[in-house]
């Protein structure tokens, strides 16, 4: 059976079969719940001064993708900033932000989304996605030395160095 219409949250439908045993059945919607995903899906850490992109994706508690919503990146800590999004056809969207701060204090950035929207009993919500931290650093991640060892002495080899 398909029903071709079109309700708000609070609505519902009442369908009733006919025939030698007459039974109703309601259909009531839930209310909508908004969920993020992001990523890279962990913090990280950077170079002062690069640049960094971190993207989310707004679905509802279905999976069902939202589109064309207004989201905005909140970012707090060494380059404080709020930006207003619209989320992709596919529910995606992106943030990107260089790191200007001079600080040698505060070397933290955290990125959240949030999209604020009106539940079925009327009220405001917001659905924020899990914060992603950016820890800056003079340097990049280095390793400081390797070490090699033969697992057999008589396979032995000297490596040339010139």
């Amino acid at each position: 059976m398909t029903i071709a219409a079109t309700c708000t949250d609070a609505e519902g439908y009442t369908i009733t079969f006919t025939g030698s045993d007459n039974a109703a059945l309601t259909i009531t919607y839930d209310d909508p719940s908004p969920t993020w995903t992001t990523t890279p899906g962990a913090s990280w850490k950077a170079v002062n001064g690069s640049t960094n992109t971190l993207t989310a994706r707004l679905t509802d508690q279905y999976g069902r993708v939202l589109a064309n919503k207004a989201v905005t990146s909140v970012v707090t800590g060494r380059n404080p900033a709020t930006t207003t999004h619209t989320t992709s056809a596919a529910g995606y969207v992106t943030w990107t932000g260089t790191d200007s701060s001079t600080s040698t204090v505060v070397l933290t950035d955290s990125i959240q989304f949030n999209y604020p929207y009106t539940s079925s009993a009327g009220t405001a919500a917001t659905a924020s996605s899990t914060a992603r931290v950016i820890t800056y650093a003079a340097t990049a991640v280095a390793v400081g030395s390797i070490t090699l060892t033969d697992d057999e002495a008589d396979n032995s080899v000297p490596i040339d160095q010139k």
